[in-house]
């Protein structure tokens, strides 16, 4: 068994919550300022908070995707190995 065989990846669960957070700040914020510059008049806390936690979805299935795929690739590996 060399070292190779040993390396197992951290999770990375920080940097994909923060691409999908970046993107839902980005998205709230272009929904927020361009209705405001519209003339419209909202509850613009509410409205942002909502448009921001409307990714999250995405992210968490991001998460469980890659986790799956890391499942799928281990599995595959051992059996690889058995043969």
């Amino acid at each position: 068994m060399t070292s190779e065989d040993r390396f197992v990846p951290g999770p990375r669960w920080r940097s994909i919550a923060a691409i999908w957070g970046g993107i839902g700040l980005v998205d709230a914020t272009q929904t927020v300022v361009s209705m405001k510059a519209m003339g419209m008049h909202h509850a613009w806390v509410e409205l942002f908070v909502f448009q921001l936690l409307g990714w999250l979805p995405w992210g968490a299935g991001h998460a469980r995707g890659d986790a799956a795929e890391r499942a799928r690739t281990a599995k595959r590996a051992l059996a690889e190995r058995a043969h």
